[in-house]
């Protein structure tokens, strides 16, 4: 049945949707590539930027450069047809290596040389005669602002249109005998023309440095991530052996990575399974404890009411078995009291009636209760003769289980002639009750459990009892309910002893 249950609980796991290692992997890829893409953006803009006012620059020492040269060639007088030669070949070879168009113009703005008179073997006559500077309408602002300063660079448009498109660069044409220009040297570039093959350089470059860091970097990713969710994994393992009803699957901490939280995660999840495990074993001993505690007093009733309806037992011995068959009544309704006041404590059900009253005078009449028992294994009881007037506000009722439990199990946990002593005390706004019995010693193990619900410790203590491992479970509650503290020790390795500690005044010590 338990394994049915076990497959059961395990069937109720979903594993719809994404794996935690999937997730992180995809959510690090896509930063990566977006920060590969960014920054590819700002360093093209950044690039380019630094390009143009490099060739700006470059353009503009240049168009001084052509100014000074065509100031030779425009004086016939000094240098004649050779000089005009030269520069045509000059700004033939710079334009075709640099992919720009240069001219030079009269003061009125009329093209006079251009690079295209070498190529097309004209001479000079003066004038430029190739068709496409021939139209060549230079706009009025760029000419006017060349003029007013002499010198120019920006970026514009030789059509007159609104962009910003063309690298112009130009400069006066000075013949050194007057301060007015004789002309103008321009240099020509479209912007597209002369960055497009920068840029292509630049990005090829970029690409593939980038495709193989980002190869660098998804296998670190992917080798992080793996090493990041891999204890998520294990610890996923660990729950489903826990739902299915195996305690003992451990989580190693050396499979964790070192990383703290998933080290603290993995303890907390041993730590669980022993808790578990502990439940586990005591709901099983709980279990079988009240089947056999249940089973042996109806058995009993049974067989007894049986044989006096049959007449197996004769008449004058049906008075003796029907108190057998009482006093087997009576466990019985202990066991069940016990069951639901444990399940009343747990639910939050039961309230404390709190009056006034003798605890002395209770735990002397506690202890004579179990003369019969204390007579016929020779128990010496010592302490309550001594025992001080202690006056308590509680619940009459719990507190005399209380001591009766604890008393009960001193009486039961003694060896034949051995000594039970009871202590009392007042000690500012405290009582402090101790019972102490000699006998067999509690192990450390049953020192920190014993107060466990379901838990019976040493098995050899409880052959000849007839204990469901609930009377100090309800024994430490109801302490507790009345703001009080209980504790076990062994002492001197010759008594077990259980303290209780009490206020006089629960409500009091609860509002303060």
């Amino acid at each position: 049945m338990r394994q049915k249950s076990n497959r059961k609980c395990t069937a109720g796991f979903k594993h719809g949707g994404t794996r935690v290692f999937t997730r992180y992997l995809l959510s690090f890829s896509a930063l990566q590539i977006t920060i590969f893409v960014v920054l590819g953006v700002v360093l093209t803009y950044f690039v380019a930027d630094l390009w143009i006012n490099d060739q700006q620059l470059a353009l503009y020492n240049y168009a001084g450069y052509i100014a000074d040269s065509s100031a030779l060639a425009m004086d016939g007088a000094n240098e004649g047809e050779n000089a005009s030669n030269d520069l045509i070949y000059s700004i033939t070879n710079y334009a075709q290596l640099n992919e720009v168009d240069i001219f030079i113009t009269d003061r009125a703005g009329r093209v006079i040389y251009c690079e295209d008179m070498a190529v097309d073997r004209l001479q000079y006559t003066g004038e430029c005669t190739c068709g496409e500077h021939q139209s060549l309408h230079i706009p009025g602002e760029i000419f006017t602002a060349v003029q007013a300063d002499g010198q120019l660079s920006v970026l514009g448009s030789m059509t007159g249109a609104d962009n910003r498109d063309t690298f112009i660069a130009a400069c006066a044409v000075l013949d050194g005998s007057t301060p007015v220009p004789v002309g103008y040297a321009f240099i020509v570039q479209p912007l597209t023309m002369g960055i497009r093959p920068y840029l292509m350089k630049f990005l090829r470059l970029y690409v593939m440095i980038g495709a193989v860091m980002m190869l660098v970097v998804g296998l670190i990713i992917y080798f992080s991530t793996y090493r990041m969710t891999a204890p998520i994994k294990i610890m996923s393992d660990a729950t489903k052996h826990y739902a299915d009803g195996d305690f003992s699957y451990k989580t190693d901490r050396r499979r964790m990575g070192n990383v703290r939280e998933y080290n603290e995660l993995a303890d907390a999840l041993n730590l669980m399974a022993d808790s578990l495990q502990r439940m586990e074993n005591s709901r099983s001993a709980f279990l079988a404890n009240v089947s056999h505690e249940l089973k042996t007093p109806m058995t009993t009733i049974g067989g007894f009411v049986d044989g006096i309806i049959d007449g197996t037992i004769p008449r004058d011995q049906e008075e003796y078995y029907l108190g057998i068959v009482s006093e087997e009544v009576k466990r019985l309704s202990r066991l069940v009291a016990s069951m639901l006041n444990m399940t009343r404590m747990e639910a939050g059900e039961l309230s404390l009636e709190l009056r006034r009253f003798d605890l002395t005078e209770m735990l002397i009449r506690i202890f004579l209760s179990f003369d019969g028992a204390i007579t016929e294994k020779n128990i010496t009881v010592r302490g309550l003769d001594k025992l001080p007037r202690l006056s308590l506000l509680g619940d009459r009722d719990m507190i005399n289980q209380v001591f009766y439990n604890l008393a009960d199990n001193a009486v039961k946990f003694t060896e034949q002639g051995g000594d039970i002593a009871i202590f009392g005390a007042m000690e500012g706004d405290r009582i402090t009750v101790t019972i102490r019995n000699t006998g067999k010693m509690l192990s450390a193990e049953d020192l920190e459990h014993v107060f466990d619900r379901f838990y019976k410790g040493d098995k050899s203590r409880g052959l000849d009892t007839k204990s469901t491992g609930l009377g100090l479970f309800l024994v430490k509650n109801i302490v507790e309910m009345h703001n009080g503290e209980i504790t076990a020790h062994n002492i001197d390795d010759r008594y077990t002893q259980f303290e209780v500690v009490l206020p006089l005044d629960p409500k009091g010590k609860e509002n303060g």
